[in-house]
């Protein structure tokens, strides 16, 4: 994954397989009707479609290189950082109902530690840092609300007492996702802006040749 970048599709595609392989199986064993059906239809589409558009888009957009960036930044120090000073200090849940050990101490701690590494190491912007970090902790509490809808604590017990697929790479998936559209935003915003200014100058070009025609047909004179 470090090396290749094909190597690094082809773990990322197998483990969005493998997520959601477990999601499924995990639907089947707690759902109860067809209602809970369609509503874990629509939490899945909600992360898999844009997931699926990053990896087909990431290594023109972000590059290979930021991607795994991201895995160390996000998923090995963002996360072990914010439980670390979670345990250490934290006393103040944010979301009680959805991940009863997170803690406000918890995710500024780790916002600042992940944001000096990524800033010192990795020579990361602020913003796609900060991008990286909120997101990822949006997915980790999006999976564990998906989690307590169906009444499990892991996905699955692929990775023993760490869970399952998705238990360990929710976090990632959003950041990388964010990182991506965020590249995309601004390259069709660049794209936008070039295309504006390029209709500007042709009409302004278009404008002076009109005038200048009229002119030398005597329209201007007196």
């Amino acid at each position: 994954m470090w090396i290749s970048s094909w190597y690094c599709q082809i773990v990322l595609c197998s483990f969005v397989a493998g997520g959601s392989l477990e999601f499924w199986m995990a639907v089947y064993s707690k759902a109860t009707g067809s209602q809970e059906y369609v509503e874990m239809l629509f939490f899945y589409l909600a992360w898999c479609l844009p997931t699926l558009a990053a990896l087909h888009s990431y290594r023109q957009l972000i590059g290979h290189q930021r991607l795994v960036e991201c895995l160390v930044i996000q998923l090995v120090v963002g996360d072990s950082a914010q439980m670390l000073v979670g345990r250490s200090i934290g006393h103040r849940f944010v979301c009680p109902q959805l991940s009863p050990k997170k803690t406000l101490e918890g995710y500024v701690g780790g916002a600042v530690i992940t944001l000096l590494y990524a800033s010192a190491v990795h020579l990361w912007p602020t913003v796609d840092v900060l991008v990286a970090y909120v997101f990822g902790c949006i997915g980790d509490l999006y999976f564990s609300a998906v989690k307590r809808r169906l009444g499990i604590k892991d996905y699955s017990r692929i990775l023993s007492s760490h869970g399952g697929l998705l238990d360990r790479i929710d976090s990632f998936m959003f950041a990388a996702n964010a990182l991506v559209w965020k590249a995309m935003t601004e390259t069709c915003t660049f794209h936008c802006l070039c295309i504006c200014s390029f209709l500007r100058v042709a009409v302004q070009l278009n404008t002076e040749r009109l005038l200048a025609a009229l002119c030398s047909n005597g329209c201007c004179s007196g």
